[in-house]
């Protein structure tokens, strides 16, 4: 915690904050409110909603507190090519971190039991390979569908309009299709993705305002106003 100003700025502080405590620090305290992907477009507005209020009760500017989010994103410009993405064990493999209710929402228990609480107390060394791709071949279709992006690039910027219309301006993306096998598969994917980064400025006046995009080919990529697309 010593880092000394980078030209006189401090680094942010981003906060995960999913239960109510960490909420309550990010309003105090966060430049960025940053959840990761287990809850959907409403509840995040009424989370972000709770934050700022908070943050203005503590004296704070609320909407200095950035409100970001960061999505898994499996895209291609058909739904075959989606639905083959979707099949591959690595992606399904996403599913684990996501807690025992989330699984019960999708009538499924999951692998690791009623009382999983999540991605914190994933241990996958613990699992051989076995194991690992049969709690893989249990997670639901629905389920992998709603815990990433899933599309082709103008369903995909269709949900994160969603998503902007609850508040969210930082959308941090990764994309999911070069987690599958097939050499081909992902050339194709990179091809939608890039056409999706493409199109997030084009979502309209207020998200052109508000949403950029900076990528990647093979990272997390973030989108944030007023940068253009660049590799």
């Amino acid at each position: 915690m010593a880092v000394p100003p980078y030209r006189g700025t401090w680094p942010e502080i981003w906060i995960g904050a999913h239960g109510p405590r960490m909420r309550y620090a990010a309003a105090r305290y966060a430049d960025a409110w940053f959840p990761g992907v287990t809850m959907d477009a409403s509840k995040y507005g009424e989370h972000l909603t709770g934050i700022r209020d908070a943050a203005a009760d503590a004296g704070r500017d609320p909407h200095a507190i950035k409100a970001a989010k960061y999505f898994f994103v499996v895209t291609a410009r058909s739904a075959s090519v989606v639905d083959e993405i979707l099949e591959a064990p690595v992606v399904r493999s996403y599913a684990l971190c996501a807690p025992s209710d989330y699984w019960a929402r999708h009538g499924a228990e999951h692998p690791l039991g009623p009382g999983f609480s999540g991605v914190q107390d994933l241990l996958p060394q613990t699992m051989d390979e076995e194991t690992a791709l049969e709690y893989t071949r249990r997670v639901p279709a629905s389920l992998i569908r709603n815990f990433v992006l899933a599309g082709t690039p103008s369903e995909i910027l269709e949900q994160l309009a969603e998503w902007r219309d609850q508040g969210m301006v930082y959308p941090v993306l990764l994309n999911m299709g070069l987690l599958q096998p097939s050499l081909p598969t992902g050339v194709l994917t990179n091809v939608a993705y890039a056409q999706m980064l493409r199109g997030i400025r084009k979502l309209g006046p207020a998200q052109a305002r508000r949403i950029g995009a900076t990528s990647a080919a093979a990272g997390p990529t973030s989108a944030r106003s007023p940068v253009a697309p660049r590799a």
